[in-house]
């Protein structure tokens, strides 16, 4: 009776397995994108324990000033804001490199990435030296310095979500464009709210100066990202 009843046991088993269908999750990413992500995980692990409580206060930028005017009250870079800047161009590098190989086929090797990334940090770095001249023809060069520390932490912050978007879309699931879209608009929604944030800090200082402040933001926070949108999508 015992034989009979462990028969029919590895006889059900057999049949379950023989109609189970194994899928296997294929990367279509090569491997130095799985690298890079690994790099950037490691990064954080760093400045997490470099700066246990930098980092830690680091999160609560969005709602309260106290880390701008606890840590660096006068807008000065440290090694911390360098290597998440490091963070934030690798995966914005990566990220677009994700868009261009989705979207339009751009190829998928580690050159593009680094090509892709290099355009990115000049783009930026770029704009930020003509925001100190200005600021310096308009001898307002600490004004300046305190908001572009600002900006660049915000966005430091918002690099950490586009970091959980590049290994939600590339290691995690299949996205359709649907997906790709509304964390898109997320992402410049939330960019919009820096702004609003930082704007909102400063607004005893932006409505004496308000002509200039509508010139500035046309001309520097407005114009260069319509320039790479229309260069996007004709690529």
């Amino acid at each position: 009776m015992v034989e009979i009843l462990t028969f029919d046991f590895d006889l059900h088993l057999y049949q379950i397995y023989t109609e189970l269908e194994l899928t296997e999750r294929i990367f279509e990413q090569n491997n130095w994108t799985i690298l890079i992500l690994t790099f950037c995980f490691v990064l954080l692990a760093v400045l997490r324990q470099l700066e246990p409580k930098k980092f830690t206060d680091f999160f609560t930028i969005p709602v309260s000033v106290k880390y701008f005017n606890v840590y660096n009250p006068n807008g000065q870079l440290t090694y911390f804001e360098i290597l998440f800047f490091l963070f934030q161009l690798l995966n914005l590098g990566i990220f677009v490199h994700f868009l261009l190989h989705y979207f339009h086929g751009y190829p998928d090797h580690p050159v593009a990435i680094l090509q892709i990334t290099t355009v990115i940090a000049m783009f930026i770095l770029g704009k930020i030296y003509i925001e100190k001249i200005l600021a310096n023809i308009f001898s307002v060069d600490g004004i300046i310095q305190k908001y572009l520390y600002k900006k660049l932490s915000y966005r430091n912050l918002l690099s950490i979500l586009i970091f959980s978007g590049n290994l939600f879309f590339i290691l995690s699931i299949q996205p359709t464009p649907t997906h790709i879209q509304i964390f898109i608009v997320f992402l410049i929604l939330l960019n919009l709210f820096i702004l609003f944030n930082i704007f909102r800090q400063n607004w005893n200082l932006i409505r004496f100066n308000f002509f200039y402040f509508i010139l500035y933001l046309c001309a520097l926070e407005i114009s260069p990202y319509i320039i790479l949108y229309y260069l996007f999508i004709k690529l």
